[in-house]
């Protein structure tokens, strides 16, 4: 009786073992799930992990998840981190001795401390890539958690050596977060993506050859006005304002710093303007896979 049963059973079980094998990697594949052992890094290779830290603040903590998330679902290989806490805690060797291959700065509301800075430089130099997106960063945060209203720019202690942009602040020499945001109300309907290193990865891999005008999508939040100090930008937006003023802000700035690291600004998120490829295209190339 038995061996009856096990010849009539035992013919589905590698048949329905296949079965959940190939679910499961197109699972893993379908929602981005490489941060499973030993299958993950076997469908993408060990070289198609990237293992991100997303470094934000409690205010901006549910957009700095679905940023996370977005990085997740649109870019292979994605396994991000997030902690909305982790700038009262960063010492040095926090975020060094992890090998993150990609550190991202979210969020408007997000201050620095000096040890922070400290290693985030640290972690730079010594071949870790860094992205900042919009104002994130700008501001200091004391060692007792006090936060200053003032923009405090990137490049100041040790993230000087590292960082070649810094905030639009006009004539002003003190100025917040919100005198260098420009809001959709600001552009209008219309806003346009120019590329000026077409050759640049980034934008080969996009298949443009001429600039882009786009919709502003209820979606989009604006973007930061800042100063591309050592001529790394790599496209540009532009608007015209209610008087038809033109107007314009480095989008990308991109480049190589320290050893072998690299650094991405940008000045508000393409997703928000559907710019899929790019948001893409972005993250594989500062994580050293572009």
């Amino acid at each position: 009786m038995f061996e009856n049963f096990n010849e009539k059973y035992g013919d589905w079980a590698i048949p329905i073992i296949l079965v959940v094998l190939i679910g499961g990697l197109l699972a893993i594949k379908v929602f981005n799930m490489y941060w499973v052992p030993v299958i993950g890094p076997m469908i993408v290779g060990p070289e198609g992990i990237i293992r991100t830290l997303v470094i934000t603040n409690p205010d901006d903590y549910d957009a700095a998840k679905q940023f996370a998330s977005d990085m997740r679902s649109k870019v292979p290989g994605v396994v991000a981190v997030i902690d909305d806490n982790v700038l009262q805690h960063i010492k040095e060797g926090y975020i060094t001795s992890n090998k993150y291959d990609l550190v991202v700065l979210y969020g408007d509301k997000t201050a620095l401390t000096y040890d922070a800075r400290k290693e985030i430089a640290s972690y730079v130099n010594s071949g870790g890539n860094l992205m900042i997106v919009g104002a994130a960063g700008l501001r200091d945060m004391t060692s007792d958690g006090t936060i200053s209203p003032y923009t405090f720019s990137w490049s100041v202690d040790d993230m000087a050596g590292i960082v070649s942009f810094a905030p639009d602040c006009g004539e002003a020499v003190e100025c917040n977060v919100d005198a260098i945001k420009v809001s959709p109300a600001e552009i209008g309907d219309k806003i346009t993506f120019v590329p000026v290193l077409w050759d640049h990865p980034i934008i080969a891999r996009m298949g443009v050859n001429a600039p882009v005008e786009m919709d502003v999508t209820p979606q989009f939040k604006g973007l930061t006005r800042v100063q591309d100090l050592a001529n790394q930008r790599i496209a540009y937006l532009e608007w015209r304002d209610a008087d038809n003023k033109p107007h314009s802000v480095p989008a990308i700035i991109a480049y190589q710093s320290g050893v072998s690291g690299k650094v991405v600004y940008l000045a508000y998120n393409p997703l928000e303007l559907k710019q899929e490829a790019l948001f893409r295209n972005t993250i594989l190339w500062v994580a050293g896979k572009l």
